[in-house]
């Protein structure tokens, strides 16, 4: 195949992705977007801080129970 044919193939096949992943909403379909389970748990933010916070300092765990070292050999 010549390497025109393969730019062309590319760019139409771009295209084509590009205009599939557009997609507009109607506002009666807006309503699942901000559906009460697709919102965190209770506390499950304060919760990956800790186990953030942890993992960056490579002690223990601020809030949890005693956990290994940072470079996760325990």
């Amino acid at each position: 195949m010549s390497t025109s044919i393969k730019v062309v193939g590319l760019v139409l096949f771009s295209l084509f992705f590009m205009a599939s992943c557009a997609t507009t909403l109607k506002p009666y379909e807006r309503v699942y977007i901000n559906d009460p389970e697709m919102q965190l748990s209770v506390g499950a933010d304060v919760k990956f801080g800790y186990y953030q916070h942890s993992i960056r300092e490579g002690a223990v765990e601020a809030k949890g129970q005693k956990g290994g070292g940072g470079c996760g050999c325990n």
